[in-house]
């Protein structure tokens, strides 16, 4: 084993922000896209773009649930696609609650969809430091011929 590979290897074991960061964010998928199911399933909108809206989110909310595998596995890339996603979901979900709101549909579901998601892009975000030291890591691993498939 090359010098330096004990080391590498700590840096590749998930560290708790990162557990954390994949709990929530696949807790804050499967909120979102049963938010945004239950209203798929619950209300008509006249506008074809309203209709539009919740199947968008509801496919959005499967993809952070499945982002929450590779997130748990120190991905950089996932971090990244899961911080955009989330922020823009944060947006997205803020703004049709107040929409909803106004047109007096109250939904508990919905309303918690939203700091949920921003506990997720949060949590991500801190998240993203361990996960360029483990990319790393792997990298120097893989360069040392010592990769196992990591």
């Amino acid at each position: 084993m090359q010098p330096g590979a004990d080391e590498d290897l700590q840096s590749i074991a998930p560290r708790q922000s990162t557990k954390l960061a994949a709990a929530i964010q696949g807790a804050a998928g499967c909120i979102i896209a049963l938010a945004a199911l239950q209203v798929i399933l619950s209300l008509e909108f006249d506008d074809p773009w309203l209709d539009l809206v919740p199947r968008i989110v509801c496919g959005a909310g499967v993809v952070v649930l499945v982002l929450a595998i590779p997130i748990y596995g120190q991905r950089l890339w996932a971090c990244l696609v899961a911080l955009s996603i989330d922020i823009l979901l944060t947006l997205v979900l803020a703004a049709w609650a107040i929409y909803s709101l106004v047109l007096g549909i109250y939904s508990c579901m919905q309303i918690v969809a939203v700091p949920l998601a921003l506990a997720s892009a949060v949590t991500v975000g801190f998240a993203l430091g361990a996960a360029a030291r483990a990319e790393r890591a792997r990298r120097a691993l893989r360069d040392a011929g010592e990769g196992f498939g990591l």
